[in-house]
């Protein structure tokens, strides 16, 4: 596996910035791109596989107890398959993730303040039926059928990295640390035919976020508080914050030949519109939980439209460091 990560102080344009909705609260798109003239301030970071790599997604919530679970499960996973696996982790439903449960151990009183839901994680979430299932569930490729409980992702894993490589991704993201704005061009070489459309999706997580989160399962050591089964320092990592393309991103090329080769371009997107999942009101000593961009993550994949298979899929630092768990 090849990856590569550059650092430039200067860097000219990437192709034009389009318009498109708004995905999610915590980012901006923007029809205006700094990024289209010559800025200082840059982070140029690239990546390609000459493997199969795998994507797990990890459907979860802060008040789902079983969660920690699997995270721990998906977590074991990405350090077993090292870089041929890469995980989201989306919160959704109003059960399990909303800031609000309505199960709050003290009248009044709510410790699960975190906003971690997207627009995008609760479109997938309602066209897949993740958590209609029941979390934790998950996806490995999004292969059919979708829900998927953790005791079946390490065969299911598996299998998939065992297939041949189909789709080779290159991407680059260029990155700017002042302005916050970002844009990634994607190469795609078709490695076989494909009868149907190939999209393209390029999407946002962070890692080493800290907050509440029920655990009926705590780990030898942690710490809890109030409850046994609450757990005020609990480390979220492969948190779903938004897409850069829309929930279901671009097309690539319709029904590509084998050898095919296609380059497009995200369109320019700002990330901090929204800094905060939440701010602190120094009720129980809770500190803000907010984006930390030097752990942000961009997501690529690129899938089967009539499908939803996932056919390959690439991870990096947007600021061009190594991720490391």
């Amino acid at each position: 596996m090849k990856r590569i990560f550059y650092l430039f102080v200067f860097v000219t344009a990437l192709a034009g910035c389009d318009k498109v909705t708004q995905p999610n609260p915590y980012a901006n798109i923007n029809v205006d791109c700094p990024l289209d003239t010559a800025l200082t301030n840059i982070v140029t970071s690239q990546v390609s596989s000459d493997v199969k790599t795998v994507l797990l997604e990890d459907y979860t919530g802060h008040t789902c107890g079983n969660c920690p679970r699997a995270a721990r499960r998906a977590e074991a996973l990405e350090k077993t398959h090292g870089k041929k696996l890469v995980v989201i982790a989306p919160h959704v439903s109003n059960q399990f993730a909303s800031p609000e449960p309505k199960n709050c151990f003290c009248a009044g009183d709510t410790l699960y303040k975190e906003e971690f839901r997207t627009t995008t994680g609760n479109e997938w979430d309602t066209y897949f039926g993740l958590s209609s299932a029941g979390l934790p569930r998950g996806m490995v490729n999004r292969e059919q059928p979708y829900a998927k409980g953790d005791g079946n992702w390490s065969s299911l894993i598996n299998t998939a990295i065992a297939q041949p490589q189909t789709v080779k991704l290159e991407v680059t993201c260029v990155y700017d640390t002042v302005s916050s704005y970002l844009k990634a061009k994607v190469k795609s070489t078709f490695l076989k035919a494909f009868s149907a459309d190939v999209m393209m999706n390029a999407v946002l997580t962070q890692d080493s976020i800290v907050a509440f989160q029920k655990d009926y399962a705590v780990p030898s050591g942690a710490i809890t508080k109030y409850h046994d089964d609450l757990r005020p320092n609990y480390r979220f990592d492969n948190i779903l914050l938004g897409s850069v393309n829309g929930s279901w991103g671009q097309l690539v090329k319709s029904a590509p030949a084998n050898k095919d080769t296609a380059t497009i371009t995200t369109p320019c997107y700002q990330i901090g519109a929204k800094t905060c999942f939440y701010s602190n009101n120094n009720q129980h000593g809770i500190k803000d939980v907010c984006i930390k961009k030097q752990y942000i993550n961009l997501i690529v994949f690129v899938y089967d439209k009539d499908t939803k298979e996932v056919l390959q899929v690439e991870k990096l630092r947007i600021n061009g460091v190594q991720t490391t768990h």
